[in-house]
């Protein structure tokens, strides 16, 4: 059982193996190459239109942000009754190129572990992330739980020294109690 802030239980929250290797596997079969990173790259319009689908299946309230030709961020809310602290869970959605891989973006399980493009940075936390904010819509919180999937921000670009234009960066600046950006591990 999760305690809230006052010491109630909340509920439990199960989320197994098999759901977060298949999400992850879902999730490494679309090419999310950055272009900034890597001129022609596919961008993340297309993992963004399917994380924002599949956030709004599981009862979210979803805002899919369009930044540009194949650039895109989602933001959703899992929302809670009122009153409570929020959280935001947040990862990047893009990969940073798929280099000598043969296959990148065909998922393949070998006993435990998952590999392809973007498996371990940062795919299986995105897909964990989606799954917590699954459950969270379930239980009733008094906070809410904020799902950001977003595009990788370049600060600076490796390749030229300079910095992306403006409309290419990531502009939320919404504001919550906590945040937490996953990493596999």
């Amino acid at each position: 059982m999760l305690p809230d802030r006052d010491g109630e239980e909340m509920g439990t929250v199960t989320i197994s193996y098999d759901e977060v290797a298949a999400l992850t596997a879902e999730l490494v079969a679309i090419d999310s190459t950055n272009p900034d990173l890597v001129p022609g790259g596919a961008g993340e319009a297309e993992i963004a239109r399917f994380v924002a689908g599949w956030l709004e299946s599981v009862g979210l309230d979803v805002e899919l942000r369009e930044l540009g030709p194949r650039r895109a961020n989602v933001i959703a809310v899992a929302r809670g009754s009122g009153g409570g602290r929020s959280l935001m869970l947040n990862a990047h959605m893009d990969v940073v190129g798929a280099g000598g891989m043969n296959e990148p973006w065909t998922p393949r399980i070998d006993g435990t572990r998952l590999y392809g493009r973007g498996a371990y940075d940062m795919k299986a936390s995105l897909a964990a992330i989606m799954l917590a904010g699954r459950e969270a819509a379930k239980l009733n919180l008094r906070g809410d739980v904020i799902h950001r999937g977003r595009r990788r921000r370049v600060r600076v670009d490796w390749r030229t020294g300079r910095r992306p234009p403006d409309d290419r960066r990531c502009r939320d600046r919404r504001r919550t109690d906590r945040a937490r950006s996953l990493r596999s591990a």
